[in-house]
């Protein structure tokens, strides 16, 4: 990974909720560090799981504008869904990151909720 300036835009990110999921949420709420755990309590609902993907593309006009990358340099992109333990979807979280100044690393549990191997 390469060091980067303290100006230079490293990564953007983009939420998708649904409106009546929404109601709650204010500039105060959005700008917060804890913004997950603060609109989950306001709007009274509970994220059960996430599935994330990670994929490799090409920057589009906005990603190359916010990023100050060139028009198809590749960057990685994260797609996280949260659901509730119904499997309703709450809400999509988008990532967009330069992909020469980020390393995803992740982290697995082999046991089940019991303490078992599965």
């Amino acid at each position: 990974m390469k060091e980067c300036r303290e100006d230079e835009p490293l990564a953007f990110d983009q939420v998708y909720i649904p409106l009546d999921l929404s109601r709650s949420i204010t500039k105060s709420i959005l700008t917060r560090i804890d913004f997950l755990s603060a609109w989950e309590k306001s709007e009274g609902i509970k994220g059960s799981f996430v599935r994330e993907v990670i994929e490799a593309i090409e920057a589009d006009d906005l990603t190359a504008h916010r990023l100050h990358v060139s028009l198809g340099s590749p960057i990685l992109m994260g797609t996280e869904t949260m659901f509730d333990s119904n499997e309703r979807p709450l809400a999509v979280f988008i990532s967009i990151y330069k992909s020469d100044k980020f390393k995803l690393v992740s982290s697995y549990s082999l046991l089940d909720s019991g303490g078992r191997n599965f």
